[in-house]
C-alpha cells in the first residue's frame, strides 16, 4: 500500500479483478478513455493478471482510495518493452470524487514512487486535448506538456487527440508525498 495525506494507493491483486473489469467497463467511469473490449472472461482476465510479464514489459494496477477504505479511482503505470529507463502512468477518478484534488495526489504517489524505487530518467503521461482537469493534475505535479497527437484514438464515433506530458527525474528533484527510505 502507497499511502499519502487522504488517499492511498492499494495494488490490485487477484481477488480484486472482478471489481477491477467493472470500473473499466462502465462509459461513466471510463469517461475520455477509449473503450476497452467488452465482456473479458474473468478466466482470461485472471490468466493474463497471473502470467509472468514479458521480460521489459511491466503493467501494475492500484485502487485510489480514501482513508475510509472507500475506493474511488484507479491509477496504472506500465512500460511497453522499449526503454526500461521511462514508464507511462494513467488514473481515473469516479465523477463524484473529481475536482477534491484526490487525482492529483494520487498521480503525486505515484510518481514519488517511480522515481524512489526504479531508475528512471522520465515517467509520461497522455490526455485527451479536451480533459482540462487531468491536464491540470499534470501541470500541478510538475509535468510539462510535449506536443500533440493527432487523431490518435477514436472515441464514440470521432478521431480524438492526445497531449504528451512528461516529468524528468531532474525536474522531480524530491518526493512531493512519499518519503524516501
Amino acid at each position: 500500500m502507497l499511502k499519502g495525506k487522504n488517499v492511498d494507493l492499494k495494488l490490485v491483486e487477484k481477488e480484486d479483478l472482478k471489481e477491477w473489469e467493472s470500473w473499466l467497463q462502465d462509459p461513466d467511469f471510463r469517461g475520455a478513455l477509449e473503450p476497452f473490449p467488452k465482456q473479458v472472461a474473468m478466466a482470461d482476465s485472471e490468466k493474463e493478471f497471473l502470467t509472468p510479464p514479458v521480460s521489459g514489459v511491466e503493467f501494475n494496477r492500484y485502487f485510489i482510495q480514501k482513508k475510509d477504505g472507500t475506493r474511488i479511482g484507479i491509477v496504472i503505470h506500465f512500460n511497453s518493452g522499449g526503454s526500461p529507463l521511462r514508464t507511462e502512468i494513467g488514473y481515473i477518478l469516479s465523477e463524484k470524487a473529481r475536482g477534491q484534488g484526490y487525482a492529483t495526489e494520487a498521480a503525486s504517489i505515484i510518481v514519488d514512487y517511480l522515481f524512489l524505487s526504479r531508475n528512471l530518467e522520465r515517467v509520461q503521461a497522455h490526455t485527451v486535448t479536451e480533459n482540462i482537469l487531468s491536464q491540470k493534475v499534470l501541470e500541478r505535479i510538475g509535468f510539462k506538456k510535449e506536443g500533440e497527437l493527432r487523431h490518435a484514438g477514436w472515441l464514440r464515433g470521432r478521431w480524438i487527440n492526445y497531449y504528451s506530458w512528461s516529468i524528468l527525474r531532474s525536474e522531480w528533484s524530491s518526493p512531493r508525498i512519499l518519503k524516501a527510505a
